[in-house]
């Protein structure tokens, strides 16, 4: 019917891709602006893998989403100050 001799001619196997890792800045990046080593990995499962990700957004958000991440994985963090946050959001080069 298909003219195949074999079924694995016709079947469509997908195609096996190495995954895409993303790229993730070091614990050493993020301490150079401030953060803690503690707040790296909740930073980077929280979607902030890049410390540039971090530049300008809302210190407040991130300072809630912090908290709720750590409250919900009870982490048992001390959560950071929201000024800690803030000096995290800053430009270095503004």
């Amino acid at each position: 019917m298909t003219g195949k001799t074999t079924i694995q001619e016709v079947l469509l196997f997908p195609q096996m891709k190495p995954e895409n890792v993303q790229k993730k800045d070091s614990a050493e990046r993020y301490t150079e602006i401030g953060v803690p080593t503690e707040w790296v990995e909740p930073l980077q499962k929280l979607g902030y893998d890049m410390v540039d990700k971090l530049k300008g957004l809302n210190p407040n958000k991130l300072h809630q989403d912090l908290c709720g991440y750590n409250k919900k994985n009870k982490l048992g963090l001390a959560n950071p100050t929201k000024e800690m946050v803030e000096q995290w959001c800053l430009d270095p080069w503004d």
